[in-house]
């Protein structure tokens, strides 16, 4: 949502942090098919490994995420992809954080459409590391400090 307002009014965006975001390149083709076929099969899918990528979370937190996705319809068809013409709108400082492991999301795309659109963005893509950022913040109180 954040990408799509600021692509849609750049004046009126400051900074942007884009965290595991979508829009940048497609969705993981792999993610789209465990997704329809749970869709298929009346499951519920739930976070688990391939979503964190291996990163340790709290039972409390990933029943408490399971509890959200329970009420959740997962994404079971492709997205929408922002145009390289619609990525070189944003002149703000632009931080783009992901998981090189996303079980969701193309990330190695999303890098490479920052890299190529959105020249003055900082970027981490960050190996081992799935859909699920562990502790943003590294990286988002340093861009705000700075930006």
């Amino acid at each position: 949502m954040a990408l799509k307002f600021a692509t849609a009014y750049p004046a009126r965006v400051e900074r942007l942090m884009l965290i595991a975001s979508g829009g940048l390149a497609d969705v993981n083709r792999h993610y789209l098919k465990k997704a329809s076929a749970a869709e298929e099969a009346g499951e519920e899918l739930t976070f688990d490994e391939d979503v964190t990528g291996g990163v340790a979370i709290p039972k409390e937190i990933l029943d408490f995420l399971n509890l959200i996705l329970a009420s959740y319809n997962p994404i079971s068809v492709p997205l929408p992809v922002f145009s390289g013409e619609a990525l070189e709108k944003l002149t703000m400082p632009v931080l783009y954080v992901a998981g090189e492991a996303d079980d969701l999301l193309d990330t190695q795309a999303g890098e490479a459409a920052v890299r190529a659109h959105i020249p003055q963005a900082e970027i981490h893509l960050l190996p081992g590391v799935g859909h699920m950022i562990p502790n943003p913040s590294v990286w988002m109180l340093p861009f705000l400090a700075n930006h």
